[in-house]
């Protein structure tokens, strides 16, 4: 019997798979270090989603530059709920909905163009699988108030713009398009991609003049409106990606959405 020759791997060989194998360890969303899965501010269900505890309290909604946003209110947040940590990703969808992503790499991304009906049927089929009727999208205010995470400017890491994008993708970063969920720095609640990256839907119509009419407490938008709002920004615009910008619309190549967790629904 001829004797094979097993050589010993170099350390060039070495070195190559162990940058493959740190490659393949970045596709995954990251964990924020203020925030490990196993604590109990932070809830993990059955696809693999992360769900960050954001406690009740009031902040001041609005203080934008434009016309539907320019107007500061005092709103009340008065229920803990808990928040995506990340932006719902294709494969979490493909999981929910019985169907497939392209591949590996798309199943990271933030998943978009889809409408709100769309979104409400992965909800409800995620509510079913898991027993409850606890998710659903935020509201404007709810997602405002998490992205602000207790901070009062202009971004929630400061008012500088040369920071921006260490915190989000934008027209001036992204090259056109979307990036992998978690990549940049996390807010002060441990939330990633609330600006930039994909836009976010939410649950409210959108109404320019709603702040002039708006409750103190848990507004929950008009009741009718141009269709429903979006937040955030996103990769294909730079000074639309702050806290306070609105926007509206349906099925969006640009829009996304992240989700609510309440347990006492």
């Amino acid at each position: 019997m001829k004797k094979i020759n097993r050589a010993r791997p170099s350390a060039a060989h070495v070195f190559l798979l162990a940058v493959l194998a740190t490659a393949v360890l970045s596709l995954a969303p990251p964990l924020a270090p203020d925030a490990p899965a196993d604590s109990p501010q932070v809830y993990s269900n059955s696809v693999g989603m992360q769900f960050v505890q954001i406690p009740a309290g009031s902040f001041v909604m609005g203080g934008g530059k434009y016309p539907d946003e320019m107007l500061a209110h005092e709103v009340d947040i008065p229920r803990t709920f808990y928040l995506g940590r990340f932006e719902v990703t294709r494969g979490q969808w493909a999981r929910v909905m019985e169907n497939s992503p392209d591949s590996h790499e798309d199943s990271i991304l933030p998943v978009s163009d889809i409408s709100y009906d769309e979104m409400q049927d992965f909800i409800a089929r995620l509510n079913q699988s898991e027993g409850h009727d606890g998710y659903r999208l935020p509201t404007e205010a709810e997602w405002e108030y998490a992205c602000r995470a207790g901070s009062t400017t202009k971004y929630p890491f400061g008012d500088d713009p040369d920071g921006l994008g260490q915190f989000a993708w934008h027209k001036g970063n992204s090259d056109g398009q979307a990036h992998f969920a978690g990549q940049k720095k996390p807010n002060a609640w441990g939330l990633y991609d609330m600006i930039g990256n994909v836009s976010e839907q939410v649950s409210d119509y959108y109404g320019k003049f709603y702040y002039f009419v708006s409750p103190s407490v848990a507004p929950a938008g008009p009741v009718v409106g141009y269709g429903r709002a979006h937040r955030g920004g996103d990769y294909a615009s730079q000074n639309e990606a702050s806290p306070t910008y609105r926007s509206y619309g349906e099925k969006e190549k640009v829009v996304g959405f992240r989700l609510v967790w309440s347990p006492e629904e």
